[in-house]
């Protein structure tokens, strides 16, 4: 897959359980540049008991910043996110 022009890498990593009163089913994904390493989005579907959140951020590594879905303003980060 490509994000912003960069060939990357797609990552699943999922959670499932729980007891009779308690269910978690999450999901999080990470897109990863196939030639830094470093990490260029994030997204995490959480589906916990009655807790249903989901996120997604597109990460800027040669900018040191990210910015989640939804919001105007971009957030520090650090160089060569993992």
């Amino acid at each position: 897959q490509e994000v912003r022009g960069r060939s990357a890498w797609h990552t699943i990593f999922q959670v499932r359980g729980g007891t009779f009163f308690f269910r978690v089913n999450d999901q999080y994904e990470s897109w990863i540049d196939r030639h830094t390493g470093n990490s260029l989005r994030f997204k995490q579907d959480l589906n916990e008991g009655r807790r249903d959140v989901e996120r997604a951020f597109e990460i800027f590594p040669e900018r040191g910043v990210f910015q989640e879905a939804g919001e105007d303003t971009m957030q520090v980060s650090v160089r060569n996110p993992l």
